[in-house]
């Protein structure tokens, strides 16, 4: 069975809490982007849950060619605008941070969010 240190890449996991009564209109949102973000040659997965034993609670899954040391500098720098080393990958940095269909998702939904989104990479 492979392990995690077998994926050429890096899984990142993200966690956004919402209202439950704002799911309906989040997952509208949420949709938009995914079916863009599935495009992108990097992604090779994303996966959304929401259980229903916690409702407004989102823990999206994705699968991405780069390295961890990379992918998290990209979302540091995507998170913060703080970038950490000189030498990261540029095109790194457009294709994962400043996408034109992430703005739109981004304003329109954490408005929602109960707390600030979580995630690590593995």
């Amino acid at each position: 069975m492979p392990t995690p240190s077998d994926y050429p890449g890096t899984v990142f996991h993200v966690w956004i809490w919402i209202d439950p009564k704002n799911a309906s209109e989040f997952e509208g949102h949420l949709r938009k982007c995914y079916e863009k973000v599935i495009l992108e040659p990097e992604c090779t997965f994303f996966e959304v849950m929401n259980s229903p034993e916690r409702p407004g609670e989102y823990c999206f899954v994705e699968g991405w060619t780069c390295d961890k040391k990379e992918w998290e500098e990209v979302w540091i720098y995507y998170c913060s605008g703080t970038l950490l080393s000189p030498n990261i990958d540029a095109f790194r940095l457009q294709v994962q941070g400043t996408k034109p269909y992430r703005a739109p998702y981004e304003k329109a939904t954490k408005p929602m969010w109960l707390k600030p989104r979580q995630s690590y990479a593995s």
